[in-house]
């Protein structure tokens, strides 16, 4: 599926969130968004916003519970 530019701004908008509060970026591969994978392992050179790709949903879910409870 396409998507317009919109989409893309808005994935980048949250990478920004994401650096502004030093936590994951967890990424679903086979998305639109893949394309920030490239920046990977770290968002900034502070590292501190790290990006965690995965290829399967029920992996990521795991990461999400693992980031909200610590």
């Amino acid at each position: 599926m396409r998507r317009g530019i919109e989409w893309y701004v808005a994935a980048l908008i949250i990478a920004l969130l994401v650096i502004a509060a030093t936590t994951s970026y967890l990424l679903l591969s086979g998305m639109p968004s893949d394309k920030l994978s490239l920046l990977a392992p770290h968002l900034d050179t502070r590292r501190l916003a790290e990006i965690k790709v995965f290829n399967n949903p029920e992996k990521l879910a795991e990461a999400l519970a693992k980031d909200i409870c610590t």
